[in-house]
């Protein structure tokens, strides 16, 4: 049976820690604002984040887009109220932290190497 690297092995907890960290934050999130029509999204993005570290591409290619346009619209709103209050600040670094799995999920071959071995033992099946 065909073993993985500890580098690829490595690359999926980094990409794992980053992905538990922004879910943490959208339960949160959730929880403060008490709008529990968003545990439809938790369970989305629970699901989104199974098939990523499975190495289905759908699925990484699914996560980077909604990471940059989560980014892009995060520094876009925050540059808009920065002057107005400090949520402008939060939105900014909100949305440099997640470009961060998004260029990982790009430009990492550790992390690339995991997925094909993912889509190789899931071949074998």
């Amino acid at each position: 049976m065909e073993e993985i690297s500890q580098s690829a092995e490595n690359a999926k907890n980094i990409l794992l820690s980053m992905l538990v960290s922004l879910l943490v934050l959208d339960i949160v999130t959730i929880i403060f604002s008490q709008n529990f029509t968003g545990i439809g999204r938790i369970l989305l993005t629970v699901a989104l984040i199974w098939f990523t570290l499975e190495g289905y591409q759908w699925a990484k290619w699914v996560s980077i887009v909604c990471f940059f346009l989560g980014s892009g619209l995060g520094i876009i709103v925050g540059l808009a109220f920065i002057s107005k209050s400090k949520m402008g600040i939060v939105l900014i670094l909100m949305g440099i932290y997640l470009a961060v799995p998004a260029l990982y999920l790009l430009l990492s071959r550790n992390l690339e190497t995991y997925f094909q071995y993912k889509r190789n033992k899931r071949k074998k099946l």
